[in-house]
């Protein structure tokens, strides 16, 4: 499981780092996970003081200092 509050350091998926990049979110901006939803359901979290809902398996792409 990934950590779970910190800064972005990196996407490791390359077309999930190019849609959350479209979204404004990018390596370097603190990410928070709010509230897991179920063990398969949404993650959800704040980043830059905004709310997202992700699938498990996107958070889990995501590699947080």
């Amino acid at each position: 499981m990934n950590k779970a509050n910190g800064v972005i350091l990196s996407i490791k998926n390359q077309a999930l780092a190019a849609r959350l990049s479209a979204m404004g979110i990018m390596p370097g901006q603190q990410i928070a996970l709010i509230r897991k939803l179920g063990k398969k359901g949404s993650h959800l979290v704040e980043i830059q003081g905004k709310y997202y809902a992700m699938r498990p398996e996107e958070f889990n792409e995501i590699v947080i200092l």
